[in-house]
């Protein structure tokens, strides 16, 4: 009778707490395939995912868990390779947003030759697949910008003056990356325009530009006075290709020589 009573009352308790016993064998269940996994992943070949690419481990050698957990591998420091950022090429339109820069008799204003060359540079290089940024002269981003290379084109005077006022010249700020931006705007500029360099006219203004000490220090930067507004106005403006060309070729030729 006391049997009878026992097995009664087991049946009794299942019936009551079927639910509860069917959710504890069904979660016993799925943390034992869990540990499973778990164990086999610790055996697969060790991969980091990297801008979208796994990163086997160096020459084949599959990593060891040491005795205290620490993934031991051969040469760690060569391990990945690291993709590249972002590029950044930052154009600034001289005197945008400022003021007009020189002007012409006519009316003529260097910051409308700057903005119609920088709006064609900038169409150049996107063909090209570069992302590009146009500033204007005293842009907020200007400060701190990091980029991998930065030009401001301005143009210059429109005072009547004798045939010798004619040509281009740059600066650049302390950036250890910036004389080889400077040889590669000014040889493919100089090829392209036919410009000679005008270096005498070169003035503490364009020495001390205010970009230079705004930009980060690693960034290379270069202002490129692209011609006599005077002198030169033909080309810059109706024969402008010639000024645009010199420009990209100029950063093209930059980027593959940091390649």
């Amino acid at each position: 009778m006391s049997r009878q009573t026992n097995d009664s009352e087991l049946r009794w308790f299942i019936r009551r707490n079927l639910a509860v016993i069917l959710f504890l064998v069904a979660a016993s269940g799925g943390l034992y395939f869990l540990y499973q996994d778990f164990i086999a992943a610790e055996q697969r070949p060790f991969t980091v995912q990297e801008g979208g690419q796994s990163a086997e481990s160096v020459d084949g050698l599959a990593p060891q868990i040491g005795e205290e957990g620490y993934v031991a591998v051969g040469n760690v420091g060569q391990q990945f390779v690291q993709s590249p950022g972002p590029l950044k090429i930052a154009i600034v339109v001289g005197h945008r947003a400022s003021d007009a820069g020189a002007v012409c008799d006519d009316g003529l204003q260097e910051v409308m030759i700057n903005e119609s060359v920088a709006q064609r540079v900038l169409v150049e290089l996107e063909s090209e697949g570069l992302p590009v940024s146009l500033l204007s002269e005293f842009d907020a981003r200007l400060n701190g910008f990091s980029s991998d290379l930065l030009v401001s084109l301005h143009s210059d005077s429109c005072t009547p003056l004798d045939p010798s006022f004619t040509g281009y010249k740059t600066t650049v700020n302390q950036s250890p990356q910036s004389p080889q931006l400077k040889a590669c705007i000014e040889q493919n500029y100089a090829q392209q325009t036919g410009l000679p360099i005008h270096p005498t006219t070169i003035t503490d203004d364009m020495i001390f530009y205010h970009a230079f000490n705004k930009v980060s220090a690693e960034s290379p930067a270069i202002l490129l006075e692209m011609g006599f507004m005077y002198n030169d106005r033909e080309l810059l403006t109706t024969n402008s290709d010639a000024v645009v060309q010199g420009v990209v070729n100029g950063i093209l030729c930059y980027l593959q020589s940091q390649s």
